[in-house]
Parts: C-alpha cells; structure tokens; sequence
C-alpha cells in the first residue's frame, strides 16, 4: 500500500465517523447526504488505485 492509499484509508475512516457523530446529533440531512457522497467518491477514488484496469 502506497502513501496515497494510506491517506485515503485515513480519510473514508474520518469521514464514516463524522457521518456517524452528525446522525447521532440529527443535524442537517444535506449535510450527511453531501459527507455520504463524499465518502462514496473517496471509496471509488481508492477503488480505482488498488485495481487498476
């Protein structure tokens, strides 16, 4: 595993946390779609280094 996976393997860990922190506090639903989609885009960005076509 090279640097950049490591950061993105950092970053989808960060990101499931704060989606988990905002549903527990009920915050904005635009919020937590905007960190899902963002963690969706991190997922296939990561997906796409580790198997390359």
């Amino acid at each position: 595993m090279g640097f950049k996976e490591s950061l993105l393997r950092g970053r989808i860990d960060g990101l499931k946390k704060n989606i988990a922190r905002c549903e527990e506090r009920g915050e904005d639903p635009q919020r937590i779609k905007n960190l899902k989609e963002l963690l969706a885009a991190t997922e296939r960005e990561l997906e796409q280094r580790t198997n390359p076509k």
